[in-house]
């Protein structure tokens, strides 16, 4: 099962069903019944939605044979829209530190995740165009496994962490390296608007088998320029949820970035042939799970002076 976020002619986002049968298809969900217990709305309109359809919700056994819409013909959105928090950590792939050990970075082996913060203003949709702020040279590109947390959850084991998962979705991590590398800081680089291009779809963590198999890749203008699975982090997405809930309360919508591969553009053997231009197309996607597609643009309102 996936879900979907969309809108339809200018209406309030809404959730649906990724097809089963044709996967460029999304099916309606029916409003609540009369009689369906009152849903908890506290949270993101997509959690409530998880809920009618798990076991004892009034979607669990209802047929959902609503209008079956193509993709083509609504407005995708991100799963969630403005999330409270959006937690990420960096250097945890062996492959990603390698690579930036080659490059000349003094990047020692993590002892425990080093968790940074990107803005709710960051998030872009599916298919939205990114602009590249005035004066900026280096966009760079970081396909993410995305932890969205389903219940609040403080100080938790990591044996518990995955009860407090909603599901996984895929972010892209865009970072303007010229900021981050000239002393301006991680915090400048990486939180330009839109800067998290954020999936449409999300797997629900029953649905999503061990995230340890899932595989991310990045194609840019059809060029595979990263792909490894998250067996290659140095923690799970487990270990990154516990972790977390022992530095704050993580509340539900809020969203974790696991950590990218290798194969960025600033630690490629000629980083100026690969970092991101105007016109590209650019695909962050979890094989099996969700893809993000975003069009990179020059010239936009905010600058790097």
């Amino acid at each position: 099962m996936r879900l979907i976020r969309y809108s339809r002619g200018g209406a309030a986002a809404r959730t649906g069903l990724v097809c089963a049968v044709h996967e460029s298809c999304l099916v309606e969900l029916p409003a609540p019944t009369a009689t369906a217990a009152p849903a908890d709305d506290s949270g993101p309109e997509l959690l409530r939605a998880l809920a009618r359809l798990a076991p004892g919700g009034d979607l669990a056994v209802t047929p959902r044979d609503g209008e079956h819409l193509p993709w083509a013909t609504v407005e995708l959105r991100p799963v969630v829209e403005r999330p409270g928090k959006v937690l990420a950590v960096g250097c945890n792939f062996v492959s990603h530190r390698d690579e930036a050990l080659r490059a000349g970075e003094q990047l020692p082996e993590p002892t425990r995740p080093y968790l940074f913060a990107k803005m709710p203003s960051t998030v872009a949709a599916d298919g939205q165009d990114v602009f590249v702020p005035r004066g900026g040279r280096c966009l760079d590109y970081e396909v993410e496994l995305t932890v969205v947390i389903g219940s609040t959850c403080r100080a938790v084991a990591p044996e518990e962490a995955l009860s407090h998962v909603a599901g996984y979705t895929v972010a892209n991590d865009l970072t303007l390296r010229e900021v981050l590398f000239t002393g301006q800081g991680l915090f400048e680089a990486k939180n330009f608007d839109g800067f998290l291009p954020l999936s449409s779809v999300l797997v629900p963590t029953a649905s999503a088998g061990d995230p340890r198999d899932l595989r991310l890749r990045t194609r840019v203008n059809g060029d595979v320029r990263q792909s490894e699975t998250m067996a290659g982090a140095y923690f799970s997405c487990a270990e990154l949820v516990s972790y977390a809930s022992h530095r704050m309360t993580l509340d539900p919508g809020d969203l974790i970035l696991c950590g990218t591969p290798s194969g960025v553009a600033a630690f490629a053997d000629d980083p100026a042939s690969q970092y991101l231009n105007d016109s590209d197309r650019v695909v962050a996607e979890i094989e099996g799970v969700a893809s993000v597609t975003s069009i990179v643009r020059t010239g936009g309102g905010l600058s790097v002076d």
